[in-house]
């Protein structure tokens, strides 16, 4: 495919190989504002579930630092040790939450194209490396537009929370006089209070991003004429060689048609224009099927073989245009039929008797 073909030619609507070309190559319409928009609602339901259990356990393990300063080793042994140990437990306490995060970051991609292994990105690509490609990227318009648009995202959202937050500034005065027990209930409750219209107006932009990174991915995927013609021919075969085979198909099936009429119990005709050839066996069929049938030259021709092979031509030009609008090669005959084509077998089985009796006589019955 051509992809640095002009933009202008390309006025088809990507096909479905091409996306799915593009999906194995990570390419895919993407926002990066809805693994914001998880995340953040990942971390008000951590506040509102866990807010408590977390400040039970992060004050349990520094409060002996506030209350009992005095009793801290300060050799170097042992607060390397105090240290690790400090770190260590509080690791385990965050551990939930960061594995929430994860399971959040992971989320938003499988949302929006699946969970991929996109291989050919974990490859190494030393065009990648190139300076000043990465500066052409860091610099270019499409880093001044995310940027633009991370500013007003930041300004709308942090907006939205410092609103609520402003309604009760009084409030954050008043946190000096409250007792400790109470202080982190009053201030997940307001902090909650900020999130819910922060997470509102991150929905919305989320939604609208979206719809615009889709929207500019399927106008980049476009693709030209000759672009669907070319993957077409990849596709689905060249049509001139699908025509040609198609041909020799139909011509080594008429040939088998034609070895088939000699087996033959009869060739009903138009007579010129259509030519069905029936062939019964009482004692094995349940009933006539149509051996062979053409129009026009291939009639003229089953017409010919039958003379040759002696078979019995009749001539039933209702018969004929019925059989060969509605029998095909090698299925019997429709139930329809069944009376009318009873009494064309019967009149050949009379004439060959009488043929048995008068040697020599013309087996054309037509």
């Amino acid at each position: 495919m051509a992809e640095d073909a002009d933009s202008s030619q390309k006025t088809e609507d990507p096909t479905s190989k091409r996306l799915s070309e593009a999906a194995k190559h990570g390419d895919v319409p993407q926002t990066q504002e809805l693994k914001h928009l998880i995340i953040l609602a990942t971390a008000s339901i951590v506040l509102i579930m866990m807010s408590g259990t977390l400040a039970t356990s992060v004050f349990k393990l520094v409060i002996p630092f506030v209350e009992q300063p005095h009793n801290i080793p300060v050799d170097g042994g042992h607060l390397i040790s105090m240290t690790a140990n400090l770190l260590f437990n509080l690791l385990l306490i965050l551990a939930v939450p960061f594995i929430l995060f994860m399971l959040a970051s992971v989320a938003s991609n499988a949302l929006q194209h699946g969970i991929e292994l996109e291989w050919e990105r974990l490859s190494i690509n030393f065009g990648r490396l190139s300076l000043l490609k990465g500066l052409g990227r860091l610099f270019g318009l499409e880093s001044v537009i995310e940027f633009g648009k991370g500013v007003i995202k930041l300004l709308l959202i942090g907006g939205a929370g410092a609103l609520v937050l402003w309604q009760h500034r009084l409030d954050f005065a008043g946190f000096i006089s409250v007792d400790p027990n109470n202080l982190m209930p009053m201030t997940l409750h307001l902090v909650m209070k900020a999130l819910l219209p922060m997470l509102a107006v991150l929905a919305l932009l989320t939604g609208a991003d979206y719809f615009l990174q889709r929207f500019r991915f399927l106008q980049r995927m476009k693709m030209t004429r000759q672009e669907v013609k070319e993957e077409m021919k990849q596709s689905d075969g060249d049509p001139m060689i699908k025509a040609r085979l198609r041909g020799l198909r139909m011509q080594r099936a008429r040939q088998r048609m034609m070895q088939a009429v000699p087996t033959a119990t009869v060739v009903v005709t138009n007579p010129t224009h259509y030519a069905v050839a029936l062939k019964y066996d009482e004692d094995k069929m349940a009933a006539p099927v149509c051996v062979a049938k053409g129009a026009d030259l291939v009639a003229m021709r089953i017409r010919e073989t039958a003379e040759t092979s002696r078979i019995p031509i009749v001539a039933n030009p209702p018969l004929a245009r019925a059989l060969f609008a509605t029998v095909e090669i090698d299925q019997p005959v429709p139930p329809q039929h069944y009376k009318a084509v009873a009494e064309v077998i019967g009149f050949v089985w009379r004439l060959k008797g009488k043929l048995a009796a008068k040697p020599g006589a013309p087996a054309s019955a037509g």
